[in-house]
This record gives structure tokens, sequence and C-alpha cells, in this order.
């Protein structure tokens, strides 16, 4: 696994970016809409991890359901070799899909999963191909 973003949820792409900006973090790419997961998105890089600022496309997704209990951060991502593989290691040490694998537009349409671990850490698997 090689680690990729840091996912953080927000209400406004705009005023998260402005703050990320200030410790100086600038934008990596142009926006991307997702319509498989319903999300914009806007992947920032600077002095620390990628940073993937997330919104919902319509209010009142997870996205929006997330920013309304005060949730910032809420996933990491890596992404991996090979996707089966990583799905098992994570299954059989305890982690439960909680989004079913889907192309990602932010990806070039690769396919991405989510998992909840025992801890309750959210992590999202990319494949590398």
């Amino acid at each position: 696994m090689h680690f990729h973003h840091v996912g953080v949820a927000c209400g406004d792409l705009d005023v998260d970016e402005r703050a990320f900006a200030a410790l100086g973090y600038a934008r990596e790419r142009d926006e991307c809409v997702d319509p498989i997961q319903n999300v914009r998105a806007r992947f920032l890089v600077g002095p620390g991890p990628r940073v993937e600022l997330v919104c919902d496309l319509e209010p009142g997704g997870l996205v929006s359901d997330l920013v309304k209990r005060g949730v910032k951060v809420y996933h990491f991502a890596y992404e991996v070799d090979d996707l089966d593989d990583a799905e098992r290691r994570l299954s059989e040490s305890g982690g439960k899909q909680v989004v079913a694998r889907a192309p990602g537009a932010a990806f070039g349409m690769r396919m991405l999963c989510f998992y909840a671990l025992p801890n309750m850490v959210l992590i999202e698997l990319i494949s590398r191909t």
C-alpha cells in the first residue's frame, strides 16, 4: 500500500481551500465531480500529506452529515497494486466494507472502495491499475 491522501469533509470547498492555503497548500489539479460517489473534490498539496477536500453534490449526503456532526478528517486513502489482496487483508483484520467497489472519477475511473477498520478509521483503497 502507498499512502495517497487524507480526506476532509467540507460544507464549502472554497472556505476549506483558503484555510489550507494559509498553511502553504495549493490546488494540485482541477476540481473533480464524481457523480457515482455523489461528491465534488479538490486535491491540495503542500507541506504535509496530500489533502482531498470533499463535499456532496447535493445537500443531505454522507459528507454533509459528517460536517453537521463536526467531523472534518474522515478517511485515509491508499493506492494498492492488488485490490483483491488489499481487501482480503483488511477483511481478515476485522475491517468491514462500507462502500463497494466503484470507478472513481478522481482517479481516471480506477476502482476504489471504502473499509471501516475495527477502530472505526475509514480507509479508501484505490487500485493503481
